[in-house]
């Protein structure tokens, strides 16, 4: 069911108003919309930076932090807490600019723009010449959602399937 998120404080109340409720709902998609549309014609660098900054400011001051310091700390168990708590700022920063990204990733996978390249080492083009199916492996160096739209504007001949959907 929907909720509001910019508005949370008000969610109880607001929804025993069924009318206020669905006004407010459509206030807040279309103040994300207006801002998604915004970063979308931004600069992808600048808009990956401030997705960097709200991850860190953002972040560290929700709930999930909790979960975040503890898989660190299990995961690490001999770090120091100022170096779980760094790490996971660090955490918080690429989340951010994760998802700022999505506003330009459509100009972030244009080749013309020379941000993603698509380098087949010979396995794409084994799998279209024998007809079998392949799995491909990438590093996650950066935003892992680039290589499925990057793939599909590249001179690569790939076709990437997600969830057993292809992906023109």
């Amino acid at each position: 069911m929907p909720h509001l998120h910019l508005l949370s404080s008000l969610s109880r109340r607001v929804d025993k108003v069924p009318a206020l409720r669905d006004r407010l709902w459509s206030l807040e998609r279309a103040t994300v919309d207006r801002i998604w549309s915004a970063l979308g014609h931004g600069d992808p660098d600048a808009v990956s930076d401030q997705g960097e900054l709200l991850g860190r400011l953002i972040g560290p001051r929700i709930r999930k932090q909790r979960h975040v310091l503890r898989n660190l700390a299990t995961a690490f168990p001999r770090w120091p807490t100022m170096r779980v708590e760094a790490t996971a700022t660090h955490v918080w920063a690429a989340a951010g600019r994760t998802m700022l990204e999505y506003a330009c990733m459509d100009r972030i996978c244009d080749p013309s723009e020379g941000r993603v390249r698509v380098i087949d080492l010979g396995g794409a083009e084994h799998v279209r010449r024998t007809g079998r199916p392949g799995i491909f492996v990438a590093p996650h160096i950066a935003n892992w959602n680039l290589l499925p739209p990057a793939a599909s504007r590249s001179d690569v001949p790939l076709t990437v399937v997600i969830g057993g959907r292809a992906i023109p």
